[in-house]
């Protein structure tokens, strides 16, 4: 008998029971993502959810153990800088794209590489969305 396995991504909705907390990240380095890619991460299992989608675009946003959104970060943010930069802007994307009303929201990245694959190091990142902007 096949078994399956729940922990692999996907961009299908968890069921309908999964509840979520948005204070929340997991080790990145542990989860069943790339780990060779720029990733932007939060809490959350809707895959249509404005704060990823508009942030993530072109690229697909997917859900990782039921609970976490994540997408690699898209080329464009950086363009003109750097690493640093680069993570710093799209983690303001995120931000400012939230539900306003949702209250605090954990975002976190985790870079492996250059403006696509590249330079292999770890910067790793989380900022408290409503703690940091205000709510």
């Amino acid at each position: 008998m096949a078994s399956i396995n729940t922990t692999t991504t996907s961009s299908a909705p968890p069921p309908a029971t999964t509840t979520c907390s948005i204070s929340s990240q997991p080790d990145f380095a542990a989860l069943p993502i790339p780990q060779d890619i720029n990733i932007v991460s939060t809490p959350g299992n809707d895959t249509s959810w404005p704060g990823m989608v508009l942030c993530c675009a072109p690229n697909q946003v997917q859900i990782v153990n039921r609970c976490h959104l994540w997408c690699e970060v898209p080329a464009r943010y950086f363009n003109g800088t750097d690493r640093k930069g680069a993570e710093r802007e799209v983690m303001d994307c995120v931000m400012r794209n939230r539900d306003k009303g949702e209250g605090v929201r954990i975002v976190g990245t985790q870079f492996n590489g250059g403006a696509r694959k590249g330079v292999r190091g770890l910067v790793w990142g989380v900022v408290l969305a409503g703690l940091v902007w205000g709510m």
